[in-house]
């Protein structure tokens, strides 16, 4: 409904009344709940499996990307690195110094990868197993041999023959002892 003023003082009346008005509305509006703006997802029925029947469906058994059944109590990095110099024919210092020489940062991709299937380590003390690395560098090491060993790649085919050469070595042996301060300060590299 508009106001029609009948003279200019009363202009600036009716300009005040509509303009509350408007003010009036816009509060209103503004504080009134919201409605939503999608319609709501319909709930769809779910089935609850357990963890092994949701990982044999996603990576099927046997594939090289599964791993083994029961982690290995006697794999540590350190050992993952040894069989990896013996296996690659390259020294402890090369695998773990700065060095990006031909073929080095794929080895490094390699023990990334099966210290991460192997082991419980964290990315970080793997990294800071292997030289001393940040977390983001194992992660992409680890993700690029994955992305080799299912396009399969010679990458992946290393990492794969890595981590059976590793399994096979150390399943059955004890696990290391840890290393102390006191051993180090007996026994220096």
């Amino acid at each position: 409904m508009q106001i029609q003023p009948i003279d200019d003082t009363c202009r600036s009346a009716a300009d005040v009344l509509a303009a509350s008005r408007r003010v009036a509305e816009t509060r209103k509006r503004l504080m009134s709940p919201r409605k939503p703006r999608r319609e709501p997802i319909p709930a769809q029925e779910t089935t609850i499996i357990s963890y092994a029947e949701w990982a044999s469906s996603v990576v099927p058994y046997g594939s090289p990307l599964s791993p083994p059944s029961g982690l290995p109590r006697g794999i540590s990095v350190h050992r993952i690195i040894s069989t990896a110099s013996k296996m690659f024919g390259v020294s402890v210092e090369d695998l773990c110094s700065t060095r990006r020489s031909a073929g080095l940062p794929d080895m490094r991709a390699c023990i990334y990868w099966c210290a991460r299937e192997l082991t419980t380590r964290s990315l970080p003390l793997i990294g800071k197993d292997i030289g001393g690395r940040d977390h983001s560098t194992v992660l992409h090491g680890a993700k690029k041999a994955e992305r080799a060993i299912r396009n399969g790649l010679p990458l992946g085919r290393r990492a794969v023959a890595l981590r059976d050469a590793v399994i096979e070595r150390y399943a059955f042996e004890k696990p290391p002892k840890p290393v102390t301060a006191r051993m180090v300060k007996l026994f220096p590299l």
